[in-house]
């Protein structure tokens, strides 16, 4: 009975996992555009670490 319940849980797992592949991969990808505040942001503390 052990083995069947692991097989289950794993089997589930696995479903929810390419349910989310699936989601992800009908997402349009033209929608997504980066703020620029935190592009800023980002850029001026790469450029502090640098230094």
């Amino acid at each position: 009975m052990k083995l069947l319940s692991r097989f289950l849980a794993v089997i589930s797992v696995n479903i929810v996992i390419a349910c989310y592949i699936c989601m992800a991969m009908k997402e349009p990808s033209d929608k997504h555009e980066p703020d620029p505040a935190f592009l800023a942001s980002a850029k001026a503390s790469l450029s502090q670490k640098t230094k």
